[in-house]
């Protein structure tokens, strides 16, 4: 059973995911997480940050030679860009020069640039160019190679989270989904319309925001910030008052004390509750600002919030006054198979999508297919990690041709002579049941000579019982499918995600099954099929989601070629 893993390192967590089986049908089979120390200005501390990976993958034995990583949106430079082109070949060839023009804080060399169609409009294709900065990704790669990894892609863990949120079935219970992860440093999110990728954003905004607020107010380090923060938002959610706790640790104080530490801690608390009001206005505007660029064909009907900082209490009530629309959890296991211990479940739901998302391109559902290995940061050390293994296969390989080889030469000697002797026969029947002056007056071989003689035989039986005559030619089914090729070739570029899983033709009907991206494809593709002559009527049939991925299932899709024959 294959295996990979997916490793996302957040602002002080390392979070690592495998998942066993194949792009269609997995599990999780195992989840683990691991802090590491952040210095005083609170960015990540190399050592300890190489030693957490390091740790986690040797307690929890996760292969090293199928890692997927992901590069932190707020590293990546998102655009929406529009070239004049629809082939794959000619928007790779001019992407990266129409991107330099769109980017105003780096040049074009200092970024690899990769992209996803979103969308044709006439001969134009619209695109999501994600143009990643090699500082940070070269660091990142860097950090790995000390840690004892060398990941065979990097993708974006917005996009990450996407295809685990797609995999699961979450994007296709809904016609517009908005995904929000929100981090320690940055918030990103993703829009999917009928569970195609429509739109990425990221904002430089994240839970760190409120922990640095706090420790401006309170003059304090920024772990003592951070504690106080995740005090705040406990105490939030289970409803205990502050005062009530400082009275019954200090019943032995006089009451004047009390009252001036029950006051510092009443306004304590009161400064917490604003600055978390204050974050949640600020994701609210930012999630408003960057949906607000994006013309949808469908309302907004569902919002999914995920990471660490959507556990901050009382943030999707916040988002949903904000926004309008109803907000939901990720819990990720609820929707994907897994053999996790409860204890690692009830954390994994919300915080291992990016890491599932990850794993999941290794397994080979990769949605949108964007990888920053490229250029000096391609992936370069497949061949020292299969060399003994292949060189041991070729020599195995060798050997077996050898051995086979030996053999079919002794087959082909102890074959000869039951051959020859099988020709012989042949040709005596042959002259059993054919005039041989005809065959000699023939250019035919024998074989062909003979098809023709069976065939006269068969007429001439034919007409003695009254069935004599032609029969009607039988019209090729490849002529059906091009005549259907030809009808459909104006909305090819329209029906992206569109799959046959089943093709049906006779002499009266071509039905196939297969998925199509929205409904509304079907009756798209059965009006260009009817103005085709060739074809009487077509029936479409219906549609379920697609519980594998993105799109819809239809089960009978009927092209009447000609009148059925009862």
């Amino acid at each position: 059973m294959a295996k990979a893993v997916g490793l996302d390192i957040g602002a002080r967590h390392v979070k690592v995911c495998e998942l066993e089986g194949s792009a269609k049908k997995f599990r999780m089979s195992r989840f683990a997480i691991r802090e590491f120390a952040l210095k005083d200005d609170g960015s990540p501390d190399e050592e300890s940050l190489v030693e957490a990976i390091r740790k986690v993958f040797r307690e929890e034995r996760f292969p090293r030679d199928s890692v997927v990583v992901a590069l932190d949106a707020q590293d990546c430079i998102l655009r929406d860009l529009s070239v004049p082109f629809k082939g794959d070949d000619q928007i790779a060839k001019v992407v990266k020069f129409e991107t330099e023009g769109h980017l105003h804080s780096c040049s074009i060399d200092e970024v690899v640039v990769d992209y996803y169609k979103t969308g044709e409009i006439g001969n134009r294709s619209k695109l999501l160019v994600f143009a990643a900065q090699k500082k940070p990704l070269g660091h990142l790669l860097d950090v790995l190679r000390k840690a004892d990894i060398e990941p065979t892609m990097v993708d974006l863990d917005v996009v990450a989270l996407f295809s685990a949120m797609s995999a699961s079935g979450r994007l296709q219970a809904h016609k517009t989904v908005v995904g929000i992860d929100i981090g320690a440093r940055t918030t990103s999110l993703f829009v999917a319309e009928f569970g195609a990728l429509r739109l990425v954003r990221a904002v430089r905004v994240g839970a760190d925001a409120l922990t640095a607020a706090i420790r401006r107010d309170l003059d304090v380090s920024f772990e003592n910030a951070e504690d106080k923060k995740l005090k705040s938002m406990a105490a939030a959610g289970t409803g205990v008052a502050q005062d009530l706790l400082v009275l019954e640790e200090d019943d032995d104080v006089p009451a004047p004390k009390r009252e001036t530490e029950k006051s510092a801690d009443e306004l304590e608390r009161d400064l917490m509750t604003h600055r978390r009001e204050e974050f949640f206005d600020r994701i609210g505007r930012e999630v408003s600002r960057s949906l607000a660029t994006l013309k949808l064909e469908q309302p907004i009907e569902a919002i999914v919030v995920t990471g660490g900082g959507s556990r901050v209490s009382g943030m999707r009530e916040a988002l949903e006054r904000v926004l309008g629309v109803p907000v939901e959890e990720d819990d990720l296991l609820a929707h994907v198979p897994h053999a996790l211990p409860t204890a690692i479940s009830q954390d994994a739901g919300v915080l291992a999508p990016v890491a599932a998302g990850l794993a999941l391109k290794q397994l080979g559902f990769d949605p949108v297919g964007i990888d920053f290995r490229q250029d000096e940061f391609r992936y370069q050390k497949t061949f020292d990690q299969i060399r003994v293994v292949l060189a041991c296969t070729v020599s195995l390989i060798a050997i077996l041709l050898l051995v086979v080889l030996a053999s079919k030469l002794d087959e082909l000697r102890r074959a000869k002579k039951p051959f020859a002797d099988l020709v012989g026969r042949y040709r005596d029947e042959t002259a059993k049941v054919l005039p041989k002056e005809s065959f000699e007056e023939s250019s035919l071989d024998v074989a062909s000579y003979m098809n023709l003689a069976v065939d006269s035989k068969n007429k001439e039986l034919q007409k003695k019982l009254g069935k004599g005559g032609d029969y009607p030619d039988i019209r090729s089914a490849l002529t059906n499918w091009n005549e259907m090729s030809k009808a459909l070739q104006h909305v090819y570029s329209q029906i992206q995600g569109f799959t046959l899983d089943s093709i049906t033709i006779d002499q009266s009907a071509i039905t196939l099954m297969g998925t199509v991206p929205s409904p509304e494809m079907l009756e798209k593709m059965k009006a260009e099929l009817l103005k085709n002559p060739a074809f009487l009527a077509v029936e479409t049939g219906g549609t379920d989601p697609d519980p594998r991925g993105s799109g819809f299932i239809f089960q009978r899709f009927k092209i009447k070629l000609e009148e059925e024959k009862h």
